[in-house]
C-alpha cells in the first residue's frame, strides 16, 4: 500500500470531500503536529485510486500506522530541509508551477467556469486552491533539493545482485515494454569533388574575401549574394556558437581563434570552404556568420562514390575484414525498428529483413542536405521487442534502490535526534 501513497498535500481536483472530523493530533514531530484528518485525507486519495479501506480493526490500524509513519518521515525531511539556508525556493518558480497546473486542469474540465464549480464543490475558492497547490509544490521542491544535496552519499551505497533481482521481480508488472531494435554500423559515403573543383571553390572564396575587404557591402549581404549554405537567406547567420555545439572541429577551431570583426581566410571543412565572421563574444559563446563555397559535384563524382560504396560492402562482407582496411569511420547506432524511417525509407525497408552479420548497401540516406550521400550498413545485433529485462533496467533499478536506502538512512539519522511523540500508536 505504501507504494501507492502520494506525498503529503497532493490532493487533486476532482476528489471526494473530507468528512467533518474533530481535529485530533496524532503525532508531534519536532515543533509540528500531524492531524488525524491528514491520515483520513490519504485514505480518501487511495480509495480514489482503487484501494479498499479495511473494515476489520486490525488491518485498518495497520494501514493507519503505515500512513502515519510516512507522514512522520516526510515531516522530518521537510524540517531538516527548511533549516538548510543554502536551499532557496523562488516564489516566481512556485507561482509558475501552480499556474501551469491550473491551466492543465482548465483544459481537462473544458472551461474555467466548470473548473471553478468543481473547486467550490470541494470547499475551495480559486485563491485558496492556489495557496494549497503552492504549499504542495513548496514541500515537493524543498524535499527534492534537500535529497539532491544528500545524493552524493548514495553513490557509496553498495547493492547486492539479489537486491536488484528482487526489486525487478517484485515490480515486473510495471516494467516497460522494450521495442524491437537493430544495432548496426552505419557508414556514410559522400561524393568527393575533384581537385580542380576544390581549387575553383577556393578561388571563388578568395575573390569574395577580397570583395569584403574593399567594398562597402555588409558581410550579411555578401552571404546572401554568394553563400551556397542553408543559412544564405539569413545572411549566413549561425547564431551563438559554443564549443561542442555540433559544428565540425575545423570550423570551431577557426571560430574560437578569430577576434571579433575580422573575416577569416578560407577555412576548409568536409562541406567546402568557409569565410567566417565573429560578430560578438559573450563568455564562451561567439555570434557567427559565414559564407560557404561548395565544390561542384559532377555525375562522374556520384558514380565514383557508388563504386566506392560497393567496394566497401565487399570488404566488410569478408570474414577477416579489419578496421585498418576501411577508410571510412562508422557510427554505431541502436534504433527501434519502427523508427528506421527517420533515417531513411531505404533503411526502413531493408534493415528489418536482415540478419546479424549482413552488410547492406549502397542505401540512399534521403538526406536533403546531402542528397547524393549513400549509406553502408553492417548488422551487429537484432533484439526482439518484449518486456524489458533486468539488465535493460539495471541502471534505473540501482538508482531507485540507492535513493530508497539513502532516504532510509537520512530518516533514521533524523529520527535519532528529533523529538517524536506518536500519540495514535504510543511506543510505535
Amino acid at each position: 500500500m505504501l507504494a501507492l501513497l502520494p506525498g503529503r498535500g497532493t490532493a487533486q481536483i476532482p476528489e471526494v470531500g473530507l468528512p467533518e472530523l474533530v481535529e485530533r493530533v496524532v503525532a508531534v514531530v519536532g515543533d509540528s503536529a500531524i492531524l488525524m484528518t491528514e491520515i483520513e485525507q490519504q485514505f480518501i486519495l487511495l480509495e480514489q485510486r482503487g484501494w479498499q479501506r479495511p473494515t476489520d480493526i486490525g488491518p485498518l490500524q495497520q494501514a493507519q500506522r503505515q500512513i502515519l509513519d510516512q507522514l512522520i518521515n516526510e515531516q522530518l525531511l521537510l524540517q531538516d530541509a527548511a533549516n538548510d539556508t543554502t536551499i532557496i525556493l523562488d516564489d516566481d518558480e512556485l507561482d509558475s508551477m501552480v499556474e501551469d497546473e491550473i491551466q492543465g486542469q482548465v483544459r481537462q474540465f473544458g472551461t474555467q467556469r466548470v473548473f471553478q464549480d468543481a473547486l467550490e464543490q470541494q470547499g475551495f475558492t480559486m485563491a485558496s486552491y492556489r495557496e494549497n497547490r503552492k504549499e504542495f509544490f513548496r514541500r515537493q521542491l524543498l524535499r527534492e533539493r534537500y535529497l539532491t544535496k544528500r545524493n552524493a552519499d548514495a553513490q557509496g551505497i553498495v547493492l547486492s545482485e539479489e537486491e536488484v533481482e528482487t526489486f525487478y521481480q517484485e515490480n515486473i508488472n510495471i516494467m516497460p515494454q522494450r521495442p524491437s531494435t537493430i544495432r548496426f554500423e552505419n557508414y556514410r559515403l559522400k561524393p568527393q569533388p575533384t581537385d580542380s573543383a576544390k581549387a575553383a571553390a577556393l578561388a571563388r572564396a578568395r575573390e569574395v574575401l577580397q570583395e569584403a575587404r574593399v567594398s562597402d557591402l555588409e558581410f550579411a549581404e555578401l552571404a546572401r549574394r554568394h553563400s551556397q549554405g542553408p543559412s544564405r537567406e539569413q545572411g549566413g547567420e549561425l547564431g551563438w556558437v559554443r564549443r561542442g555545439g555540433g559544428f565540425v572541429e575545423e570550423f570551431e577551431d577557426a571560430v574560437f581563434a578569430l577576434p571579433p570583426g575580422l573575416i577569416s581566410e578560407p577555412v576548409e571543412t568536409e562541406f567546402g570552404y568557409h569565410l567566417i565572421l565573429v560578430e560578438r563574444v559573450r563568455g564562451g559563446e561567439r555570434r557567427v556568420r559565414h559564407i560557404l563555397f561548395i565544390p561542384s559535384i559532377t555525375d562522374d563524382d556520384i558514380d565514383a562514390n557508388l563504386v566506392r560504396a560497393t567496394a566497401l560492402v565487399e570488404r566488410l562482407s569478408q570474414p577477416d575484414a579489419v578496421g585498418e582496411e576501411i577508410d571510412v569511420s562508422p557510427d554505431t547506432l541502436v534504433v527501434a525498428t519502427d523508427q528506421l524511417n527517420q533515417i531513411s525509407g531505404f533503411y526502413a525497408r531493408a534493415l528489418p529483413g536482415a540478419d546479424v552479420g549482413d552488410v547492406l548497401g549502397p542505401l540512399q540516406l534521403e538526406d536533403p542536405r546531402d542528397p547524393e550521400t549513400v549509406g553502408v550498413v553492417r548488422i551487429l545485433e537484432i533484439r526482439d521487442g518484449g518486456l524489458a529485462s533486468m539488465d535493460d533496467m539495471r541502471g534505473q533499478i540501482e538508482d531507485q534502490l540507492r535513493q530508497t536506502k539513502l532516504v532510509d538512512e537520512v530518516v533514521a539519522e533524523l529520527r535519532a535526534r528529533t523529538y517524536i511523540d506518536n500519540r495514535l500508536f504510543p511506543g510505535g
